[in-house]
């Protein structure tokens, strides 16, 4: 795709940066307004002419001026824009997210809601997560507490860090030393098990001892539906999405309508998101790159997190195809970092 001059490099350069800080359409004697160009009115008219005939620029018919493709900004996110730092304001806050999550010892979905917040703050954009693929987490370990008149605390360890506590209420009491040499057992024979996988280990575990089966049916059921709960689907968490309100973008209600939709649905956000979690660092997603037609107004920028040295969810945002993404790309980049640091650490 890499196949304009270096003039017309620079005044598409010119024609983006000019579009994603102000939504009017660029003219030609706005470019030429630059005074890093030095090209003729004519020249610049010129070339944003061949610019359109190779697609890398639109006309809207109401105005003299033009517009970024999706083509424009895929050749604008590889090989022209320079990523922009983040301030020293914005690189203490998100410093900020493993000091806070040491603080209070958030819980996974607090920590993607948080960052996923700061992520929007930071950009002005709807700041979205991806929950981990519970289903492909790895069983470690099973602990059992008796808490006395027939209650047990169980709680459910996988590799990657993930903690699921559960309360059960059995009819009768069972003894400390008794759910210790079942956790036991248990674990002995399936440690590395995906989560998906440990429901049919539970309904066979119950086969091998009869004792068990008479003592730990309620237990089993109720951690089987537990088990099912985690593993029946991913979820994304969307904050700041009010902010969308305030682009001119969105002043046309049927796309707000279409965000909502997207917001509200989840299922196409959640496969678009699960692409990158095989890919490492920021994925860019714009427009017709996306295969669905609803989200050829759209863009999403976003990257994998890792629990356990596994990546297995993913954050970022959610925009139109305006926008600054030297600046969304740098954000994304940090917080997902940062997000791993704190996972990893669980």
């Amino acid at each position: 795709m890499n196949d304009l001059t270096e003039r017309q490099k620079r005044i598409l350069k010119q024609v983006i940066d000019g579009y994603i800080s102000s939504p009017d359409p660029v003219a030609s004697r706005t470019v030429c307004k630059d005074g890093h160009l030095q090209f003729s009115a004519a020249t610049v008219r010129n070339e944003m002419m061949e610019l359109e005939e190779k697609g890398y620029l639109s006309q809207p018919h109401t105005s003299a001026g033009r517009v970024p493709t999706d083509q424009a900004y895929r050749f604008y996110i590889d090989y022209l824009m320079e990523l922009e730092r983040l301030s020293g304001e914005e690189e203490k806050r998100v410093a900020e997210i493993r000091r806070e999550y040491e603080q209070k010892r958030q819980k996974i979905k607090e920590v993607l809601k948080n960052s996923s917040q700061l992520l929007a703050d930071i950009t002005n954009l709807p700041g979205i997560s991806l929950t981990p693929i519970y289903a492909q987490t790895h069983f470690h370990k099973l602990n059992m507490v008796s808490l006395g008149e027939g209650r047990v605390l169980i709680l459910l360890l996988t590799r990657e860090g993930i903690v699921r506590n559960l309360l059960i209420q059995n009819d009768r009491e069972i003894s400390q030393e008794r759910l210790d040499d079942l956790a036991v057992l248990f674990n002995k024979k399936r440690e590395g098990f995906k989560l998906e996988e440990l429901k049919s280990e539970m309904e066979r575990f119950l086969e091998e001892d009869r004792e068990c089966r008479q003592m730990m049916t309620t237990l089993i059921d109720a951690l089987n539906k537990n088990i099912e709960s985690m593993t029946h689907g991913q979820d994304i968490m969307v904050e700041g999405a009010s902010r969308i309100l305030g682009l001119p973008e969105f002043r046309d209600s049927g796309k707000l309508k279409m965000l909502l939709e997207l917001i509200e649905n989840k299922e196409e956000l959640i496969e678009l998101l699960n692409r990158c979690i095989s890919s490492e660092g920021v994925k860019v997603l714009i427009g017709s790159e996306m295969d669905i037609e609803r989200m050829r107004d759209f863009s999403l920028v976003f990257a994998p997190y890792q629990i356990a040295h596994r990546r297995c969810g993913s954050i970022g945002i959610l925009g139109p195809t305006r926008v600054n993404y030297s600046k969304v790309i740098s954000a994304v980049s940090e917080i997902s970092r940062k997000l791993t640091e704190i996972l990893e650490s669980l």
